[in-house]
């Protein structure tokens, strides 16, 4: 039996970190739901 990967193990983790390596923040749907402006859904830049 082989082990199981999915997207999250071969892409989007690595993807993840290696932004956070390159100075990028990660920011949460949940953190940013209540931050976006409701007219052009952008989010604020971090304080």
């Amino acid at each position: 039996m082989g082990k199981h990967f999915s997207e999250d193990s071969r892409v989007k983790i690595p993807a993840l970190v290696h932004l956070s390596r390159l100075g990028y923040q990660y920011l949460s749907t949940k953190e940013i739901r209540t931050q976006v402006h409701k007219s052009t859904n952008i989010s604020p830049p971090p304080c």
